[in-house]
């Protein structure tokens, strides 16, 4: 194989890499890329877009945590995987009431809170940026949000929504 042939297979190679974690010390085989590629492992390779169990899914790289009719969460500790923003959505009235919510450390974190008291009573806590929507009457009221070290915003869309928040 010339060298511009290998050139080209390395620079595909590095494309198809996107979701595969690994620093590479050696030259990469073919089949290792097809599987890594695949979702599988080989060659010490992993496909790093796995989702965690703790998700209910995930989309772009961010962990989803449904939290709605048929799974309120109520009173539930939430916790977010590590190594992945997370977002939280608690719909329906009283989704997330008197739960808490843990983010990823160095991550960020995205809570909204949708229907009559949701939220309600609830302790948030990010690892770095968060963001808490609520939008419902007395959603978010009574919770507790503490901030990460980065950007910390909240929005309070309805009559009686976050009557009592506490932002520390």
């Amino acid at each position: 194989m010339s060298s511009r042939t290998r050139l080209v297979s390395f620079v595909l190679g590095l494309a198809s890499l996107t979701s595969c974690a690994r620093v590479f010390d050696r030259p990469v085989a073919a089949d290792e890329l097809d599987a890594c590629a695949a979702g599988g492992s080989a060659g010490g390779m992993h496909r790093a877009s796995a989702c965690p169990e703790s998700c209910d899914r995930c989309e772009a790289g961010v962990c989803r945590i449904d939290c709605g009719p048929g799974s309120s969460c109520e009173s539930d500790a939430i916790v977010c995987p590590p190594g992945m923003d997370c977002t939280v959505a608690c719909e329906g009235d009283r989704a997330c009431t008197s739960a808490s919510i843990a983010g990823p450390e160095g991550y960020a974190l995205a809570v909204a809170c949708d229907g009559r008291s949701a939220c309600a009573g609830t302790s948030v806590a990010a690892g770095l940026d968060v963001e808490l929507r609520c939008e419902g009457a007395s959603a978010c009221d009574a919770t507790n949000l503490r901030c990460g070290s980065g950007n910390c915003d909240w929005t309070c869309a309805s009559a009686g929504s976050c009557d009592a928040l506490v932002v520390r």
